[in-house]
């Protein structure tokens, strides 16, 4: 996939999306950069072989993460306010 592409294609989008979800959930909770930038970079690195499968199933599984963290996050809260 040549870098002209990207502006029309799935990957894309899927990359932009995972940004905005990044920042909604940084601006709730601090949410740690590292995930985001490890999804991104199998994102780029695979896009070439299986662009659609790979920007699914990064995405999925970065959503996942995302919100067992935060599901973590409050669990410790509500355990620190007892």
């Amino acid at each position: 996939m040549k870098p002209e592409d990207y502006n029309n294609s799935f990957v894309f989008l899927t990359i932009k999306y995972n940004i905005i979800i990044f920042i909604i959930l940084m601006s709730i909770q601090g949410i740690r950069v590292f995930w985001w930038g490890v999804f991104m970079l199998v994102n780029y690195h695979l896009t070439n072989y299986y662009p659609n499968l790979c920007c699914i199933i990064s995405s999925v599984i970065f959503i996942i993460l995302e919100f067992k963290f935060l599901e973590w996050k409050l669990t410790v809260r509500e355990k620190d306010l007892k």
